[in-house]
């Protein structure tokens, strides 16, 4: 993990560095410069100042004065245009579509941006994040618009791989009861975190970074190159007044904040994560402490990175598709890779990758003890969550065996090798039943006239 006097140097040097790999962000009439927390700035006292609730007449203020020209600058876009039939009035369909929105079925495949833009919405206003930021649902609206600008069409990570991720972190909130651990701040900011965790991905890893002598990888030192990168749109994007949804936050607070969501992003980088599930085991065998500031941000980093790699907690209707893009992705780089004269990982590799065996060593390797990891806090974990990882496990077992059969030279019909599959499936739609096929249209209510 980079140290956070590279991340400080890092993100104030973006706004000339951001070319090499995005033309400009997206959403934003001027890249600004940024403003971060000190490198060697002590936060043990972040979650007294995330307590603090944002009150008094400074928060009056700011809001009068965010509700004033928000509402004056309500565009035509909205007025004329077909965006404001998605807040209108439905209490009914926001409560059905939020009730799936809590399921970890939920199929995002079924749905465009703009529309798992709005479930984003409805989770923030289910949570009453909203309020406690003391902004509006237009200015959460546009934000989330220059986010998903900022995501490339790239195969896996993108968009709705990020929203995937927000959306398990919602189910987990829900799941593990998480409102009675953290306060509705912190809870925003883990979704906050989710949400931008990838931001402007190129579709090619930190391995091929390093490799390629990227600007990137120069800019960071080779320390989390992406997850670095990541932060600095995120925080670009923030940096447009109308576009920051910290806007009633103190200083302080937002200096806080800003260092918990960098240190989120940043544990997704595969390459530390032995380092946090050991440092987060060691916490447990001390004693969890819920006040214990240190404890909790290890918490928060064990729940982000659950989240980043939970495509197979869901079923495998879900799940699958986003197995092979990922494996699609890697396949890319590694022809890139090829062309540049780079040496390629064996995993990346199209003649040696073999789908079922890579994804069990995924899944027992990786998946299950980060899992199990957080089960040692949340025993509902262990239950719940972890039986639809067996089902995969399962799943690619079959899988397995059916290759190997054919390997082998055993007379496996295409026949038998499909109800393999089929039965396997089957299994997973059962676990998937309360998803209905068609989920209606979010709509988020206004109060009349404001945004």
């Amino acid at each position: 993990m980079g140290s956070a006097s590279s991340m400080q140097k890092s993100i104030s040097s973006v706004g000339k560095k951001v070319t090499a790999t995005s033309n400009k962000v997206q959403g934003l009439d001027v890249v600004q410069k940024l403003s971060m927390p000190k490198a060697n700035e002590k936060w043990h006292s972040w979650k007294n100042a995330l307590n603090q609730p944002v009150t008094g007449k400074k928060r009056k203020d700011c809001q009068e004065s965010a509700n004033t020209r928000e509402t004056s600058e309500v565009s035509n876009e909205y007025h004329n245009g077909h965006k404001l039939n998605i807040f209108q009035d439905d209490e009914k369909n926001i409560r059905k579509t939020i009730e799936l929105l809590k399921l970890s079925t939920f199929d995002a495949w079924k749905y465009e941006n703009e529309e798992l833009i709005h479930h984003i919405i409805a989770m923030f206003k289910d949570l009453h994040i909203l309020d406690e930021l003391g902004i509006t649902v237009f200015r959460l609206h546009a934000w989330l618009e220059a986010v998903e600008k900022n995501y490339r069409h790239v195969l896996f990570h993108n968009f709705r791989h990020a929203f995937c991720v927000t959306q398990m972190m919602y189910f987990m909130v829900n799941e593990l009861n998480l409102v009675k651990k953290m306060t509705i701040l912190q809870i925003g900011i883990l979704l906050v975190a989710c949400i931008c965790h990838d931001l402007d991905h190129p579709g090619l890893s930190n391995l091929y970074q390093r490799k390629a002598h990227t600007e990137l990888s120069v800019l960071y030192n080779n320390s989390s190159p992406l997850e670095h990168h990541h932060c600095a749109i995120a925080f670009q994007i923030l940096s447009d007044q109308d576009l920051n949804i910290f806007i009633n936050l103190s200083q302080k607070q937002f200096s806080e904040v800003s260092h918990i969501i960098i240190q989120l992003i940043l544990a997704t980088d595969m390459a530390i994560h032995d380092q946090l599930c050991n440092k987060f085991n060691s916490i447990i065998k001390q004693g969890f402490c819920v006040n214990n500031p240190e404890h909790m941000m290890a918490l928060q980093k064990i729940l982000i990175k659950c989240c980043d790699i939970s495509n197979e907690v869901r079923p495998l209707t879900c799940s699958e598709q986003w197995v092979d893009l990922l494996f699609e992705e890697f396949f890319v780089q590694a022809d890139r890779e090829r062309r540049e004269g780079l040496p390629v990982a064996s995993f990346m590799n199209r003649s040696q990758v073999h789908k079922a065996d890579d994804q069990l060593k995924f899944i027992r390797g990786i998946i299950l003890p980060l899992f199990r990891c957080l089960g040692k806090v949340f025993p509902d974990v262990n239950t719940k969550i972890l039986k639809s990882l067996q089902e995969s496990i399962r799943y690619y077992e079959n899988m397995t065996t059916a290759s190997k059969h054919e390997n082998d030279g055993t007379d496996v019909s295409p026949t038998d090798k499909k109800e393999t599959q089929k039965e396997a499936h089957k299994e997973s739609k059962a676990a998937a039943k309360t998803t209905v096929s068609a989920v209606p249209k979010i709509v988020v209510s206004l109060p009349n006239g404001t945004m």
